[in-house]
C-alpha cells in the first residue's frame, strides 16, 4: 500500500509558508488605508499568496487527487538535505546501472519512519515507488 503523507505535508508546509507570509506582508503594507499604503509590500504579499494558490492546484492537489506512481530501480547512491533551512525533507539518490549522480526523490523525516524505518544502504538496489509531478517517496522495496 503507498504512503502519501509526505505529499500531504509537502502540500500543508508549503501552502502554510507561501500563504501566511504572502498574508503578513499584506497585512505589514497597510492596504486598506489609503493615506499609507506601501504599494512594494502590497504587490509582493499578492505574488506570494498567487504562488500559493499556484503551487497547490498545478503539484499537490493533482497529486493528492490522482496520483501518478511510477516505479525506479536503482542503487542507492547518497542522501543530502536542500538546504539548511529545510529541516523537514531529505533528497535521496538512487543510481541505475551506475550513472553518476542518479535520480533524486523526496522524502520527509516523518513519513520515512512508515515507508522505509532503516537507513538506505549504499549500494544497495531497491524499488522506489513515487509519485511522478512531486518526485515524493510513497513506497519503498529492498
Amino acid at each position: 500500500m503507498y504512503d502519501f503523507s509526505c505529499i500531504y505535508l509537502e502540500f500543508v508546509l508549503n501552502s502554510f509558508l507561501f500563504g501566511v507570509g504572502g498574508l503578513l506582508i499584506l497585512i505589514a503594507s497597510r492596504f486598506w488605508n489609503h493615506n499609507k499604503r506601501h504599494i512594494g509590500k502590497m504587490v509582493a504579499g499578492l505574488l506570494l499568496v498567487g504562488f500559493c494558490i499556484f503551487l497547490s492546484v498545478s503539484n499537490y492537489i493533482p497529486a493528492c487527487i490522482n496520483p501518478k506512481i511510477s516505479i525506479f530501480r536503482g542503487a542507492y547512491v547518497e542522501s543530502d538535505k536542500p538546504s539548511k533551512f529545510d529541516v523537514m525533507t531529505e533528497h535521496h539518490f538512487f543510481s541505475k546501472d551506475g550513472e553518476k549522480g542518479g535520480k533524486g526523490f523526496t522524502l520527509d523525516i516523518i513519513s520515512k519512519e512508515k515507508i522505509y524505518p532503516s537507513e538506505f544502504k549504499k549500494g544497495k538496489v531497491y524499488r522506489i515507488y513515487y509519485e511522478e509531478r512531486t518526485n515524493i517517496i510513497v513506497k519503498v522495496e529492498d
